[in-house]
């Protein structure tokens, strides 16, 4: 195979048992966004049950700074066919530019795959991660490691996306970012440790029991618009660790927008309290993660062009039983 197979071609040999081993003969990247194929009916709802594989691929994991190299991700539902249709969000540490899709995500082609390039910009190692879109928890991530020395005429990729994966972040342009994400768990504020299971009784007296506070998990998301118009701020998703993925969620707030050049928080159930136990929002089956958790928040955003966009941020959450009841 040579390096002048179509792009397409490339993603059919990819997307198969042989993809390790034909990898290297794909070159460059490429955007996947004008297809002939007819577009999917919107019939298929990417969840863990439908999705049976999800694959993140990349010409080369050690590249020099400058370097563009070339990535494939794409699904397949639980009978092995790709899924055309469905949106996959990518996005990198800062260190490597996301070249190709400039805006994090696109929609898969008629075999259920997207392509693009990421670049190196500085040495180090960091992660370039491609998830499926809402509603599903798979996702991958591969480790980049550039390496050195920055050429003396390289001036980077201006016009590249990516680059706020880890620590919050904000738009490929920088003008709208997570400020902060707070959390309130009950009678807690600014808390970083989520009870997950209420002691029904902190005394002695069992005819007269005194229940330990407990009560929903608030988080509060600030945002702010540094770009010359007002954008909507809909909802959030999350993911915690590699085990959960929430489904979409409403945000509120004194207003769904925020101007040009101002700050809005915007606050949402994080998980609710059932009985004696906690549930994330939107599900009906108690918190089963425990310990602390890397949490991934996923803002979604809209621009006065209508265009859309996530913002996203990270933040580490303890989940456990924990005793409030002095």
């Amino acid at each position: 195979m040579t390096g002048n197979i179509g792009k397409k071609a490339c993603r059919a040999v990819l997307f198969s048992a042989s993809a390790a081993f034909i990898l290297a003969g794909c070159s460059g990247g490429g955007d996947t966004g004008n297809h002939t194929d007819n577009p999917s009916d919107g019939t298929f709802v990417a969840t863990p049950e439908t999705v049976g594989t999800f694959v993140l691929q990349v010409n080369n994991a050690n590249p020099n700074v400058g370097e563009v190299v070339g990535f494939f991700a794409g699904a397949k539902n639980t009978r092995g066919e790709g899924v055309q249709g469905i949106e996959i969000y990518c996005d990198s540490e800062k260190g490597v530019a996301l070249i190709e899709p400039t805006t994090g995500h696109e929609m898969t082609d008629s075999i259920g795959a997207i392509s693009g390039k990421f670049g190196c910009e500085t040495p180090g190692s960091y992660q370039l991660m491609c998830r499926m879109a809402t509603g599903a928890f798979l996702r991958k991530a591969v480790t980049i490691r550039c390496s050195g020395p920055i050429p003396a005429d390289f001036t980077g990729f201006p016009d590249a996306g990516g680059g706020t994966l880890g620590g919050g972040g904000g738009s490929k342009d920088g003008t709208t970012a997570i400020n902060s994400i707070t959390f309130d768990d009950g009678t807690i504020t600014g808390t970083q440790s989520i009870d997950i299971q209420q002691n029904p009784n902190c005394g002695t007296d069992l005819a007269n029991p005194t229940p330990e506070a407990f009560g929903d998990t608030m988080v509060h998301i600030t945002i702010t618009n540094s770009s010359a118009s007002t954008i909507t701020v809909p909802s959030y998703t999350f993911s915690v660790g590699s085990s959960f993925q929430s489904s979409v969620i409403a945000l509120g707030g004194e207003s769904m927008t925020v101007a040009p050049g101002a700050s809005a928080t915007f606050t949402s159930v994080f998980a609710y309290q059932n009985n004696t136990a906690k549930y994330f929002s939107g599900e009906d089956a108690p918190i089963s993660v425990s310990g602390v958790q890397n949490v991934e928040i996923a803002v979604q955003v809209i621009s006065a062009d209508g265009n859309t966009y996530e913002l996203l941020g990270e933040v580490a959450l303890k989940f456990a039983n924990i005793d409030r009841c002095a």
